[in-house]
């Protein structure tokens, strides 16, 4: 049997979808025959400004693709990469139900301290990300957007001094305003509906701005003003000013580094150019021994979606391969081993692609055999020209 990485092919699940905010999180679905990772860039594609590079969806292939792999084995060994993922979500989302607001602020106070999950992404930025998600951004009846209102309304009653509390408060209207917005092109927006996305993007900002005494301590506070700035075309000098301000506070924060890395994006009116400095302007405000996964979080957050888009931004491999070296080694999650993978496919860099299948494909329970078969076929995959990629697909 053998498991070749292929690197043309991508396949997008909703099914767990972060919303449609602007964030950097991955959705992924796990279950004990598959994992399918969405990106959260892919969703961005289908709301950009114009129709500027929106690729097809692909789907990234392993011979008999993970499906048919997954089945060869016990269900027991697939689903053991539950154990790489911390499933915040449910847990808040029942908090949330019961108006448990003691137990989210504890949550939120020991999430602040700058707590990593298994993959090495903020848990702060996920728990307010989780709570994001609950109260939707789709379009609901006014009953719906009220009953959630109400909810922060009683937090903020419970808890007046809480940072997460005022937080919420902030988001429910940056969540309406995009309900109507929605997903699609900005010149499918008519007048009315975008005038309610930009007054409810103003709404989320004055209340922001009214409690920074209060909230201004939680990086979520910064996150949301660059993701306001972001939605309201701000330019270059203003969100970094933004940026800056927040990584001064907070260093080790990213989220709102991602959110600001698609401003920079050429489907944002963006270049190549104005990626890799911004790149560079992040990475000096990161600790220095975060500073090269920074980088390659960066460029994963903007363009993991796509091989043309990663090949258009002519990232600096050798210190992206540095920074995903070393997010492979702290923080080797099945679903960031699969991703790392696919960027030394993606490459074209047969000694990463070799060194991160091979870890990949253990941590995943295949074994030696199966291992060893894989690795010249995957190299053969993704080294080959692109004609005789896609003539392989």
């Amino acid at each position: 049997m053998r498991i070749v990485v292929s690197p043309r092919r991508w396949w997008c699940n909703g099914s767990d979808r972060t919303s449609a905010n602007g964030d950097w999180h991955l959705a992924t679905q796990h279950g004990a025959n598959r994992t399918l990772l969405c990106f959260a860039a892919l969703r961005d594609c289908r709301r950009l400004p114009s129709k500027q590079g929106c690729p097809p969806m692909r789907r990234t292939l392993f011979v008999g693709t993970l499906l048919s792999v997954a089945s060869l084995f016990t269900p027991s060994v697939m689903a053991a990469q539950d154990a790489d993922v911390t499933d915040d979500c449910s847990e808040i989302a029942q908090l949330m139900s019961n108006d448990d607001f003691a137990a989210l602020d504890a949550m939120a106070a020991r999430f602040r301290t700058g707590e990593l999950n298994a993959a090495g992404e903020s848990r702060l930025g996920r728990f307010y990300i989780c709570m994001s998600r609950a109260i939707g951004t789709a379009r609901q009846e006014v009953d719906a957007w009220n009953h959630w209102s109400a909810w922060a309304a009683r937090w903020v009653q419970h808890a007046p001094k809480s940072p997460a509390a005022h937080l919420m408060t902030a988001r429910i209207p940056l969540n309406l305003a995009w309900s109507y917005r929605g997903n699609g092109y900005a010149n499918t927006v008519n007048a009315e509906d975008g005038a309610q996305f930009h007054e409810y993007n103003a709404v989320s900002q004055a209340y922001l701005q009214s409690h920074e005494g209060i909230a201004g301590g939680d990086p979520f506070w910064h996150e949301m003003s660059v993701l306001i700035a972001l939605r309201e075309s701000a330019d270059d000098e203003e969100l970094l000013k933004l940026v800056d301000r927040a990584a001064k506070a907070f260093p080790d924060y990213e989220p709102l580094h991602f959110i600001a890395m698609q401003h920079f994006t050429p489907a944002w009116g963006g270049s190549a150019q104005k990626m890799e400095a911004f790149a560079r302007h992040s990475m000096a405000s990161a600790p220095k021994k975060k500073r090269a996964m920074r980088y390659a979080r960066l460029y994963w957050s903007a363009t993991g979606y796509s091989a043309d888009h990663f090949r258009a931004a002519t990232p600096d491999w050798p210190l992206m391969r540095q920074g995903l070296d070393e997010i492979a080694q702290r923080y080797p999650t099945i679903d960031n081993l699969e991703t790392i993978t696919r960027f030394a496919c993606w490459a074209r860099d047969g000694d990463a692609l070799d060194r991160w299948n091979r870890l990949w494909l253990s941590r995943s329970g295949f074994s030696e055999a199966v291992i060893a078969d894989s690795s010249e076929q995957s190299k053969a995959a993704c080294l080959a020209p692109d004609e005789e990629q896609e003539a392989s697909l």
